[in-house]
């Protein structure tokens, strides 16, 4: 395969011979090997600005072995992103996320988390062309963690050559950092940006910083040759605020409108949230490189750290679930609930979350190249990483009585708490409910850590041997070793009661220091936040002003963040409220009184899952050509085999309604109210079976292997001068995330229902209190799961009819096989001498589909000195599982229903768009840059819903303008979410596919003052 080289010069006038060149050969389909001709062609093209980053981007794409769509360096640098993921979300075919998990669509996370390539989210990342991961429960890396001012260039391949690492079903992510040897002279760039965001900050003095530089030079050694050394830095602290509303679950109920009875959807509850996230992020590399002087050598040194964190604190004020009934006022549509008051006599609950996750990824490569003689070529490639990842989430819940007024008939919709029995115009009795401390008491904790670490050491040896042939150019070879070792510290959201109504003769901790029935000596102001921060007392900023406070009268109290700011003061704050096991390093028993041996103080022996991982693949490719090098491709087969072994354990306990200490205390059921009847019904558990219920821990480990031959074959055919059609086939395969393949089960009593002798009394603790179960059952990962594969075509066509100009159309079909997919599975189990069968949610492989679609791209430049970028994305499936086919299930009102069948797959969106438009002139660079995705299923699972909630579709604007004072120095303002646009999530009520509205997130406009220099 020949490939023609081209120089081109930037808008610093400096000639780049390796940069692009580099690059452009060393991208997917060239492997580990550079093939030029005898001769290099050199031609200046002088472009400067957006036209010359998108002319190097179509260069990468026009000189690849397979399917590729690349952004360039300075492409990154001029879109007002905020990571690498955020770039390049403006290629064909991609997509990101921006909820905190997919699973849990409540926490909006503003900046972009999750990718998806294609439909699928199965996409490979890699750094130089190496592995890369994350000590998270994913695979490959997080690149929301990547800072962009260090990528020399970032690649989306999306088929596969022979001597690409395996792992990507849906394509490979590739990063590339900047290397010295890529320009000839001394470079010196230094970048400071001073972000403001609109709806977190009251004013300008309020912003955050960002800074990075870069320092790179080349010296010609006296015995012939030449050393380069780089450096860079970047540092990035990012601040915002969202607001969000939420209606509860909807259910269908009996209603009277115009006098005739008939069914209408209704919300159970309605919650407000406010919450301030802080992203932080430091990285930077060091790159030393050595070229001899006949150019048949060189080395390089790389050593690249990256260290994140994201903090959330979150205000909250919802309603429990199950407690609301529609009130007098409710008016609506042939099918929902569209206003009105929602009444009950159940808690409605303010809460306190601090969220803080940190992770850091450290690698060290090491490369030698050496053509040997004019035909053979050897590569040695060593690779060592170093990632951990930290996370504390804390919550604390509160209580408090009161109504919800909402309102659906706007654009936005409407959340507004009332006082029971208060006339809602009377704003101060309103208020003086509100904001008294004695309305309120502590009824809940929740605590989740995560201490994960891992390290994964690499080699590969590649040869290339040059053929003098009139078809076969050259032969690709190379073997591949890696070996992961990873430990993921994992616990469970461990909710646990403080005080409430039925927890028995503890009763409750009101804000205001008083307890029942006994007195309780605490210090109240530390307990309690009278003003949460914000919006509290301040009408009609939440949501700026297009939804009042969310409560009459202004103001309402909160858990005082202090609580959860860190674990110290949660544990300090939790030991006050006796008798309750509210923290995750007090649980030294199980449910029997037994003794526990915690892992560091803090994690039962089934949330500690080692994992070791060792890869090895062996490759050949040929490269061939005709005479004419109008078609040039590679065929090639990679044998590639892994083997995990993971170990872990199984834990058990009772519901987390039921306190622990008195279980510890009785081990009797009927201590609890079970009746023998209801006992003899808990999964057909007998009186003297019980000891199942013991909590004690079931240790065990697994090894499973998987191997195959993945076949690829890629062409390029030149129709005419820079006019060509290109096809790849493929074979690929994509491994489950290590979190899927956990070796832990956690098995409990299924509460239903929780039944008081008289329901209406619910100020009585000392009401007797009866539980209902419809089973044991339990939830877990699955070490068994099997990787995915995919068959993968694509064909297109490709026109590059000017410098920097062109047009591109391709379709593509992937025939994917063993989804990954939610389950309940029926799983034997023995505890203590006694067997059950049960009922244990995991991940599973789960039948096979189709994805595929079509994509069109168009570049123009015109003299003017307007630009403008295109793309469009089409999606189809066709046959793809239901990727969650738990059992069914019984919900709060007692309604039995089966999980909803034909559902989409989750994340993919059926349009993608992205459009920008560009104007240079003199020293102005302006871009307006427009994404837009349709709608999607988010989950097919909510964590605390169980519903499917889809993404409505959404269109957003950035833009940025910069401004050349001299060929050294500009000055720029970028600016995120232009037009302030709000995202809409709706949930599935029934099988026939009926959506009402869940929940609605509005965040900040972003602004950045960038200041640019060239030293």
């Amino acid at each position: 395969m020949n490939i023609k080289h081209k120089s081109y010069t930037v808008q610093s006038n400096k000639t780049f011979k390796r940069s692009i060149l580099a690059a452009a050969v060393m991208a997917a389909g060239s492997g580990a090997f550079a093939q030029t001709d005898n001769e290099i062609v050199e031609e200046e093209v002088f472009v400067t600005g957006a036209r010359a980053n998108i002319a190097d981007a179509a260069e990468l794409k026009r000189e690849a072995g397979t399917h590729v769509d690349a952004i360039s360096a300075k492409d990154i640098g001029s879109l007002p992103d905020a990571s690498v993921l955020e770039a390049i979300q403006r290629i064909p075919g991609i997509s990101i996320e921006r909820f905190a998990a997919s699973d849990d669509p409540d926490r909006f996370s503003v900046e972009g988390s999750g990718l998806n390539l294609r439909g699928l989210p199965q996409t490979r990342s890699e750094f130089n062309g190496r592995d890369s991961f994350s000590a998270s429960s994913g695979r490959g890396l997080t690149f929301q963690d990547v800072s962009p001012e260090l990528m020399g260039s970032v690649e989306v391949i999306k088929n596969q050559t022979a001597d690409m690492i395996e792992g990507g079903i849906s394509g490979t992510v590739r990063l590339n950092t900047r290397k010295p040897l890529d320009t000839e002279s001394p470079t010196a760039v230094v970048t400071y940006t001073s972000n403001y965001s609109d709806h977190r900050h009251d004013s300008v003095s309020d912003s955050t910083p960002a800074f990075s530089g870069l320092l790179s030079n080349v010296w010609d050694l006296s015995g012939g040759g030449k050393i380069g050394a780089l450096a860079s830095f970047a540092s990035t602290d990012l601040e915002f605020r969202t607001d969000g509303y939420e209606a509860g679950l909807w259910v269908e109920r009996d209603v009277t409108i115009d006098g005739t009875d008939t069914t209408r959807w209704v919300p159970r509850s309605a919650g407000i949230r406010t919450s301030d996230i802080d992203r932080g992020r430091e990285a930077g590399s060091f790159v030393l490189q050595y070229e001899n002087a006949a150019a048949t050598f060189d080395t390089t040194l790389e050593y690249f750290v990256s260290d994140s964190s994201v903090g959330t604190r979150e205000t909250i004020l919802a309603q429990d679930e199950d407690v609301l009934i529609q009130g007098d006022d409710a008016v609506y549509d042939d099918t929902r609930f569209l206003r009105g008051t929602l009444t009950g006599t159940g808690d409605t609950r303010p809460q306190s979350r601090r969220s803080l996750s940190e992770s850091k990824v450290e690698d060290l490569s090491l490369n030698f190249n050496w053509r040997a003689t004019e035909k053979l070529s050897m590569s040695l490639d060593l690779q060592h990483i170093v990632a951990d990842t930290e996370v504390t989430d804390l919550t604390a819940f509160g209580s408090v009585r009161a109504d919800a007024y909402l309102d659906f008939t706007g654009g936005l919709g409407q959340v507004q708490y009332r006082a029971p029995g208060v006339d809602p115009s009377d704003l101060a009795a309103q208020n003086a409910y509100f904001s008294d401390p004695s309305e309120y008491f502590h009824i809940a904790a929740m605590d989740h850590l995560e201490d994960s670490e891992g390290e994964s050491d690499a080699v590969r040896f590649d040869v290339m041997y040059d053929f003098e042939n009139e078809y076969l150019d050259s032969v690709q070879t190379g073997v591949r070793f890696a070996e992961r070792d990873q430990t993921t510290r994992w616990s469970r959201y461990n909710w646990a009661v403080l005080s409430e109504h039925w927890a028995g003769p503890e009763g409750r901790v009101f804000f205001d220091g008083r307890s029942e029935p006994a007195p309780w000596s605490g210090d109240p102001d530390g307990f309690v936040e009278g003003t949460p921060t914000p919006y509290t007392g301040q009408p009609n900023d939440f949501f700026r002003g297009r939804v009042d406070s969310g409560v009459a009268g202004g103001a309402w109290l909160a858990p005082s963040r202090d609580f959860v700011e860190d674990y110290d003061s949660y544990l300090a704050t939790t030991g006050v409220f006796p008798g309750t096991l509210a923290s995750l390093g007090t649980r030294t028993t199980d449910p029997a009184g037994n003794s526990v041996d915690l892992v560091n103080d803090i994690y039962l022996p089934s949330e500690v899952n080692p994992l070791t991982e060792e890869n090895e693949a062996f490759y050949v490719r040929f490269n061939f050509s005709d005479q004419s090098d109008k078609l040039i491709g590679n065929f090639g087969l990679r044998y590639v085999s892994q083997t995990v072994a993971t170990s872990g354990g199984t834990s058990f306990g009772l519901p987390q309604q039921v306190l622990p200490d008195v279980v510890a205390a009785n081990n009797d059921l009927s201590a609890f109210g079970y009746t023998d009847a209801q006992i003899a019904d808990f999964n057909l558990i007998t009186t003297e079976d019980l000891t199942f219920l013991s909590g004690s821990l079931q240790a065990g480990e697994n090894q499973t292997e998987f191997s195959e031959v993945l076949p690829s074959l890629n062409l390029r055919y030149e129709l005419q001068d820079d006019m060509y059609i290109r096809f790849g086939a493929s074979r690929s395969v994509a491994f489950p995330d290590t979190g899927l393949l956990r070796f832990s089960t956690f098995v409990e009593a299924k509460e239903v229902e929780t039944i008081r002798e008289d329901p209406n009394d619910t100020e009585d603790a000392t009401d007797p209190i009866a539980y209902t179960f419809d089973r044991i059952s339990g939830d877990g990962g699955n070490p068994f799961l099997k990787p995915m594969q995919a068959t993968n075509i694509d064909v297109s066509w490709e026109w590059y009819f000017q410098e920097g100009n062109s047009v591109a159309a391709g379709i593509f079909y992937k025939d994917v096989e063993n989804f990954f997919a939610t389950s309940a599975r029926n799983i034997p189990l023995t505890n203590n001498g006694v067997s059950n069968i049960i009922d244990i949610l995991s991940p599973v492989n789960s039948g096979d589909g189709i994805i595929s679609g079509f994509e069109f791209a168009y570049n123009k430049f015109w003299a003017n000195g307007f630009g403008m970028q295109f793309n469009y994305t089409y999606l189809n499936e066709d046959g793809v599982p239901t990727q969650n086919t738990r059992a069914v299930e019984v919900d709060r009102e007692g309604n039995t229903a089966p999980p909803f069948d034909d559902l989409p797959l989750q994340s993919l969106s059926e349009h993608t768009s992205n459009l920008a438009l560009i104007y240079e002139t003199g020293g102005w660079r302006t871009r307006l840059a427009y994404n837009y995705r349709s709608d999607y299923l988010l989950t097919q699972k909510q964590v605390n819903l169980d519903v499917p909630v889809f993404s409505q579709s959404i269109g957003l604007l950035d833009g940025s303008v910069f401004y050349s004072f001299t060929d050294n120095f500009e000055v720029g303002l970028t600016v995120n979410n232009i037009f302030d646009d709000v995202t809409n999530t709706d949930v599935q009520v029934n099988q026939a596919g009926l959506r009402l509205p869940r929940s609605s997130f509005l965040n900040d406009r972003r602004f950045g003052l960038v200041f640019k220099a060239n030293l």
